[in-house]
């Protein structure tokens, strides 16, 4: 999906249910968010890769980054119309190395 289409956005509703989901299939989720995030930072990078699977990161609109839908808030003109730097991203890029497809967390990590 483009960063036109809805279906390219998410809510944080959406976005906090993946997470908790993830949290709870790697047994991070005893006690606060606190405890949560420190058993995350301590697990492995290979539990981590497998458990997260392939997902692709999305805008949310929470309200605070994203207040609306950001092409309905451009064609509503609610926006700031003062800025002086537009930045935009590129649907087409890959965030995946396709370079050294065989490396592994271990090589990825000491180098």
């Amino acid at each position: 999906p483009t960063a036109g289409n809805y279906l390219y956005y998410t809510n944080k509703s959406n976005a906090l249910d993946v997470s908790n989901k993830i949290v709870q299939n790697m047994n991070c989720s005893k006690g606060n968010s606190e405890m949560a995030l420190a058993c995350l930072c301590n697990s492995s990078i290979e539990n981590l890769t497998k458990t997260y699977g392939y997902r692709q990161t999305k805008p949310i609109v929470d309200g605070y980054s994203f207040s609306f839908y950001p092409p309905a808030a451009i064609e509503k003109g609610k926006y700031n119309q003062n800025l002086t730097l537009m930045l935009r991203n590129n649907d087409y890029e890959h965030p995946l190395c396709f370079q050294v497809p065989d490396m592994n967390s271990t090589d990825a990590l000491s180098k």
